[in-house]
């Protein structure tokens, strides 16, 4: 029976997990069984064959599960993000919400690899900061930008920040793609994880058929074993029944002599 890979995909949080999980099933439909979960919540590695984090949460991820594991799967922001922000004004400041400090720069990282650096980009981390630090922050802010997950429809932003924010404000959510290196990766360790549990499998057949084959031979010695030992009766006892009847033969021709001798004494 086939044995499906178990992916789990991890986060800072489950929301981010499910980004993950989401570009994991786009990739592999139905080769392989995904969730998601934070990484805080896994019980340990056994539970799947691999896992698949952000840059960000590698080094956390190692802490509990094994490096070989472990797949970098790295989300960037697709080209409108880029084109909405470049359309903000010059020297505005942009608000980047995240839960995470490392990740909100990641984001800023991205804008300006692809020259989209005329803005102020203020991360904004609200899980690392208090509240009303979040609350001031978002009360002002005229841009506001993040992860669709996360500053998107039914994301932390408007879940909880919505009546803090300025009625006028622009928000513009990255709706992020895997990139090509990190899509290549995790294929690679899918297939190498599928081709592991393929040798896996043939080992374990190939050696159910030598102890069978094993079982066979020593079954067939033991049968010309026997008919060996069956032989060698035979041939005792052909070579008794062979004496005894040379001696019947002996004893038939005495017989015979002692009859014409007790004739011719009759005769007489």
């Amino acid at each position: 029976m086939e044995r499906k890979i178990r992916l789990v995909t991890v986060g800072s949080t489950e929301t981010v997990a499910q980004e993950l999980l989401v570009v994991v099933r786009e990739m592999f439909p139905h080769e392989i069984i995904s969730s998601a979960m934070a990484l805080k919540s896994v019980p340990d590695h056994s539970i799947a064959d691999l896992f698949a984090a952000l840059p960000t949460r590698v080094a956390e991820a190692a802490q509990k599960i094994p490096q070989k594991k472990i797949v970098t799967l790295e989300l960037v922001p697709d080209a409108l993000f880029y084109v909405a922000i470049a359309k903000i004004p010059a020297n505005e400041d942009v608000i980047v919400f995240n839960n995470n400090t490392a990740q909100g720069q990641k984001i800023v990282e991205y804008c300006r690899e692809n020259n989209v650096d005329h803005v102020n980009y203020i991360v904004v981390p609200y899980n690392e900061i208090p509240q009303q630090q979040v609350i001031e922050s978002l009360s002002t802010a005229k841009y506001i930008i993040g992860a669709d997950t996360i500053v998107g429809p039914g994301g932390h932003l408007m879940n909880k920040y919505a009546s803090y924010l300025l009625k006028d404000v622009t928000i513009i959510p990255a709706n992020r793609v895997a990139t090509f290196e990190s899509t290549k990766a995790l294929m690679k360790a899918v297939y190498q994880v599928n081709y592991e549990h393929f040798a896996s499998e043939t080992r374990e057949i190939s050696q159910h058929l030598n102890d069978q084959i094993e079982q066979i031979v020593a079954a067939i010695e033991e049968v010309n074993a026997s008919i060996e030992t069956t032989s060698s009766t035979v041939d005792l006892v052909s070579t008794k029944m062979i004496e005894d009847t040379t001696k019947v033969a002996s004893i038939v021709d005495i017989s015979n002599v002692l009859f014409q001798a007790t004739a011719n004494i009759g005769n007489v």
